[in-house]
């Protein structure tokens, strides 16, 4: 038995080259695919004590070894892992700061970054006058303006929040961001093991952001993954504070849909209705509230995305829930 098993692995060996060893101990080779030119075969040699090459458990090797296999270059992938390691302390530290107890809010300071893209890097000045939607007013302080602005919401409009239908749709999720100080350990886990394809890529010196684009599912309702990073971590926006950025959905009319959200208190992000990176037209919720418009995305940035045509057309024709 144990002659048969050295014999077997010998022939495989024959004009493979070896690519590398994991920490574990296995060993990884290629070879020259016997009936496709120019096509090779990986695999990999178990540790001492090993099965048969062919009988290994992916999900126990290292995640730039199993991404190899799967057809992606080696190198890259060290090197995103080795980055993410690098990173991983800097990230939990921060997510140990996000978790602490949020310092007073001093009225008189300006806020100083805008999360997303596109933005503009700073807020609107303070407004001149105060925002009147309907009957409701604001008022006697931000802490005041809140409570009101909360309390209307809960009374489901009963004093000046209409609970009438809105004058728009919600088509669906148009996209999720993510972002990381270096979005290489993002590529390596969603493009490169998970194997979500990437369409294309997006840099702006203006927005602090440089992005990797990547598609979920297929045809009009298809889902844009936005893998970002910041050109510079200390510059505003921060778009990789938090992690999960921000998501993006669908909605018909936008510029409808922006107004509306106007008159019942909702805050935006300074710019207004812009091009995005996919040229759509976008505008931003703002993640929290202000004294002037006291509703917010209640700690998510909310990217509203006007749908082009064949994404109104795919819903139209869809059945409903």
């Amino acid at each position: 038995m144990l002659s048969r098993f050295v014999a077997s692995a010998a022939a495989r060996l024959r004009g493979k080259v070896h690519v590398g060893t994991d920490a574990l101990g296995n060993a990884y080779y290629s070879r020259p695919h016997p009936r496709i030119a120019g096509k090779e075969i990986r695999e990999v040699l178990p540790a001492a004590g090993g099965s048969d090459p062919q009988s290994y458990d992916p999900s126990a090797l290292p995640i730039e070894w199993a991404a190899w296999l799967n057809g992606r270059e080696i190198a890259p992938m060290q090197a995103a892992v080795a980055a993410h390691e690098q990173v991983q302390a800097r990230q939990e530290a921060r997510r140990q700061a996000a978790l602490a107890p949020p310092a007073a809010e001093v009225p008189a300071a300006p806020e100083n970054e805008v999360l997303g893209r596109p933005g503009t890097g700073v807020f609107e000045p303070p407004p001149t006058k105060a925002f009147q939607p309907s009957a409701w007013t604001p008022g006697g302080g931000g802490a005041a303006a809140r409570a009101r602005g909360l309390a209307t919401a809960a009374a489901g409009g009963a004093r000046g929040l209409s609970t009438a239908r809105p004058p728009f749709r919600v088509l669906g999720l148009q996209q999720v961001a993510i972002g990381g100080v270096d979005k290489a350990p993002l590529s390596a886990l969603w493009e490169g093991l998970l194997g979500v394809p990437k369409v294309g890529d997006y840099r702006s010196e203006k927005e602090n952001v440089d992005e990797d684009i990547l598609v979920l599912g297929r045809g009009a309702m298809h889902v844009e993954l936005d893998l970002m990073q910041p050109i510079d971590p200390a510059k505003a926006p921060k778009v990789h504070v938090p992690t999960l950025n921000h998501i993006g959905i669908w909605v018909h009319p936008l510029d409808k849909a922006v107004a509306h959200l106007e008159a019942q208190g909702v805050r935006f992000t300074p710019g207004g209705i812009r091009k995005g990176a996919a040229g759509h037209d976008v505008c931003f919720i703002h993640p929290k509230g202000n004294e002037a418009s006291p509703r917010g995305g209640e700690g998510v940035l909310i990217e509203l995305v006007q749908a082009p045509p064949q994404v109104i057309a795919t819903f139209d024709s869809l059945p409903p829930p």
